[in-house]
């Protein structure tokens, strides 16, 4: 009687410690999935991206040095489950005043939105997101850019509309994407004017190519439409190509717009140049090694 009570109570300490390192395990995994050093699901994923530099500006001699945080962006965004996902990815150093933005969210925010795959070829998302616009250079995280092009960094990229996603075949997409075209009014983006009268849908309307051929030849090519203005409309083509040779990496993008009028600051894709004017202009070329 004594032995089986005996093999009863160690029974029972061996169920206790198991029930203490499960629940150990539990918390542990927990914390590695918040901290993202053993990841268990994909339904939560959380980022922090910064980017500091220490600027010195030149003008005919030297000016001014200063530390400057050029990105802080926080990032949520996961896999719900088989056909459902999520992003969520703001600006911290940027107004968070929406109210004078024709879709009510400020420009901090970059993506809000909602994906649904449908299938394995067909995919929509829907909310606020980046425009589908080509280039290399343009589709890169912001953090690993030390300086944008001028035309880049000072165009609008993420505005709220939705985006249809099809995928033929492995490593080839197209995007038919829609958007706002402006954040602001038309009178607050190109003033007031008797010439000017706003568009009923301001829209920019998007086809996009990425394709990938054996992951030595890149391709993201786009041609878009947009209607900021009663009657004026703009064209905007990107032509990113980008090639892989082993530890050689370069990429050379082509862009071509056609226009009717000017705004009176450099906006998305405006080279402020002069009426009906057709322009290129190269991309950088950047070989790393």
């Amino acid at each position: 009687m004594k032995k089986l009570m005996l093999l009863g109570l160690l029974a029972g300490m061996f169920l206790v410690a198991s029930a203490q390192d499960q629940l150990q395990m539990q918390d542990r995994t927990l914390f590695e999935e918040l901290t993202n050093i053993k990841k268990k699901t994909d339904k939560f994923n959380l980022y922090l991206n910064m980017h500091g530099s220490f600027d010195m500006d030149f003008n005919d001699g030297f000016e001014k040095g200063n530390f400057n945080i050029r990105q802080l962006r926080i990032e949520a965004k996961g896999q719900l489950n088989d056909w459902l996902s999520y992003r969520y990815r703001q600006r911290l150093n940027r107004s968070n005043d929406g109210s004078n933005m024709i879709d009510n969210a400020p420009t901090s925010i970059d993506y809000a939105g909602l994906g649904i795959k449908f299938n394995d070829k067909f995919n929509l998302f829907v909310g606020k997101q980046c425009a589908a616009y080509g280039g290399i250079e343009f589709d890169l995280n912001p953090i690993e850019i030390y300086q944008y092009s001028d035309m880049i960094d000072n165009m609008s990229n993420f505005m709220t509309g939705v985006t249809f996603s099809y995928n033929p075949i492995a490593n080839h997409q197209f995007q038919l994407q829609v958007l706002n075209s402006l954040n602001t009014g038309t009178h607050a983006t190109y003033g007031v004017s008797p010439e000017i009268t706003a568009a009923k849908l301001p829209l920019v309307y998007t086809l996009n190519w990425n394709g990938n051929f054996n992951d030595v030849f890149e391709t993201r090519w786009s041609a878009s439409a947009m209607n900021e203005a009663k009657k004026q409309w703009m064209y905007y083509y990107a032509l990113g190509n980008q090639l892989n040779l082993g530890k050689f990496n370069m990429f050379l993008t082509l862009c071509i717009r056609t226009k009717t009028w000017t705004a009176k600051v450099l906006l998305p894709l405006l080279f402020l140049l002069t009426q009906r004017a057709v322009t290129t202009r190269m991309m950088p070329v950047i070989c790393l090694w």
